[in-house]
């Protein structure tokens, strides 16, 4: 696919990519923009080539300069979208002129997400066991051919088996993920099957694999002429037969969780308006993967990177810059700094000048979403970087991916798949909640001065009050002692000039009572004066 790098033709390309994949199959390899291979192949290998114009999408065939076969598109950009999107209609057959108009396929209206499947709808059109030995029926059940994510299912299998003579022992068995999760009757009395298997949400995957086996031998092992021994047979109604998905997320945030997070539709973004190369191909890549493992074929949109990020579409953005990955929580932040957390030891940070690039699978609010970006000290990743953690994409399965990280970094000779316990949010996250912190730090700080000052009033207060007391206390008792002096002054000239007086005065205890009496406070004022 050749899009010449031009960002308006970039939707075109990337459904011309998923036609193809959706088309061709397994068996074929689809690129972007990809620099044409060392090795010409005119009988098999083909281009097609998109050129922004005017009106309709309209189409050419001829042989580019090295003699590979092309078919040229040519239209308005929003024309070349729907017409690449028809390159993997199975009518495409109608278009056998090497000259056309008009190319277009439309989007369903209405999604296929029915929630019930028949074993014929699934593409199996026929189970029929026979014979003495093992023989089994594999059964495909993509999660995403429910039109979204699945966390159960119910089995309802119909049939019927052939009456087991008592020259022969058989029986059957239903596996789901090659667990056995049931047995089918081969009795001779219940001939008819009719039996309905609950599958939990710890036993769904992404692609799930349902096997129905019959196991036949001659009774005490014998070994006897197959021809000689009563036919054994069992028989599915595929069209009868369903599996019936109950709507629900099993899969934890990650690889494991596309392609049926995505219903049938992808929304694809690129960092900047003006993407490299690279993230061009990158997207082809991961388009190109993704739809190998989905039963339809995809819907693609184009949108700015603003637009998926306000969005609640999951999508995949190519090419993200830091402050993208920053909005959308990224599990690593594209920067120097890298936090790893493996699961059971210690939080690892650690900032390293090495460039690197890295496929991110995130949870963002309630979507799922692919990130591809990277980090160098000079700005983005390297375009080797990119090209190497997506460009093998289309020739990996898409379903041996794990975890929510496959990183490289320069000087590795692979990338790594790391799983969604050894990475944490990165410092910017905690940066976001840092006010939070200083907040709180503020807070405490203004308390202690409030407490503070509150201690050092109190204590002030208490000083002035002790003080105040003490010197009413000394003025008091001064007052009171200088009475009593006056008293004893007049007394002595009483007895002085009246002796007759002093002989009847009041002596020893009873003169110290008469004076309590005339003035009781004295003592008092006393004793405060002493403090006590």
């Amino acid at each position: 696919m050749v899009t010449g790098g031009d960002p308006e033709l970039l939707g075109a390309g990337l459904s011309a990519v998923a036609a193809a994949a959706h088309r061709l199959g397994n068996g074929s390899s689809v690129s972007l923009d990809a620099p044409a291979a060392e090795e010409v192949s005119p009988v098999e290998q083909r281009v097609i080539a998109f050129e922004a114009g005017n009106g309709p999408a309209a189409t050419r065939i001829d042989a580019d300069d090295r003699g590979v076969p092309r078919l040229i598109v040519s239209g308005a950009p929003e024309e070349l979208a729907t017409a690449a999107a028809a390159l993997g209609s199975a009518g495409l057959p109608l278009a056998s002129a090497a000259q056309t108009e008009g190319l277009a396929s439309a989007a369903a209206t209405h999604p296929d997400d029915a929630l019930s499947l028949t074993l014929d709808e699934l593409g199996t059109a026929s189970v029929s066991l026979r014979g003495y030995g093992v023989t089994d029926s594999f059964i495909s059940v993509p999660q995403d051919a429910f039109g979204g994510p699945v966390d159960g299912y119910t089995l309802h299998l119909t049939g019927a088996v052939s009456t087991i003579e008592p020259v022969t022992i058989a029986s059957a068995e239903v596996l789901w993920n090659d667990v056995l999760v049931d047995t089918l009757p081969v009795d001779a009395a219940e001939p008819p099957i009719d039996r309905e298997i609950e599958i939990p949400a710890s036993s769904v995957e992404a692609s799930n694999g349902l096997v129905v086996r019959l196991t036949a031998v001659a009774a005490g092992g014998e070994c006897i002429d197959e021809s000689l021994l009563p036919q054994v047979r069992l028989d599915l109604d595929t069209r009868a037969s369903t599996v019936t998905a109950h709507r629900g997320q099993a899969a934890r945030p990650g690889f494991d969780r596309f392609p049926q997070t995505l219903g049938g539709a992808l929304t694809v973004a690129t960092g900047s308006d003006s993407p490299s190369t690279a993230e061009v191909q990158a997207a082809g890549s991961v388009v190109a993967a993704l739809q190998r493992v989905s039963s339809r074929q995809l819907a693609i949109t184009v949108d700015s990177a603003q637009q998926l990020i306000d969005s609640s579409r999951p999508g995949l953005l190519v090419g993200a810059t830091a402050e993208q990955a920053n909005a959308l929580r990224t599990p690593l932040r594209l920067d120097r700094f890298r936090t790893l957390a493996p699961s059971g030891s210690t939080e690892l940070t650690v900032a390293v000048d090495q460039p690197y690039a890295a496929l991110m699978a995130l949870e963002s609010g309630d979507r799922d979403l692919l990130v591809v970006g990277g980090w160098a000290p000079e700005g983005s990743a390297p375009d080797d970087l990119i090209a190497s953690v997506t460009g093998d994409l289309d020739g990996t399965d898409w379903y041996s991916l794990s975890g929510v990280l496959r990183f490289q970094a320069e000087g590795d000779d692979e990338p790594e798949l790391l799983d969604i316990n050894a990475v944490v949010p990165q410092q910017e996250y905690r940066d976001d909640y840092t006010w939070l912190a200083w907040a709180a730090a503020g807070a405490l700080v203004l308390l202690l001065v409030i407490v503070a000052i509150a201690a050092a009033s109190r204590r002030r207060r208490l000083v002035a009050t002790r003080q105040v007391e003490a010197e009413a206390a000394s003025a008091a008792s001064t007052t009171q002692v200088g009475a009593a002096e006056e008293g004893s002054a007049g007394t002595r000239s009483a007895a002085a000039v009246d002796p007759d007086a002093v002989a009847a005065a009041p002596t020893g205890d009873s003169a110290v009572g008469a004076d309590a009496a005339v003035d009781p406070g004295a003592d008092e004022a006393e004793r405060r004066t002493d403090g006590s």
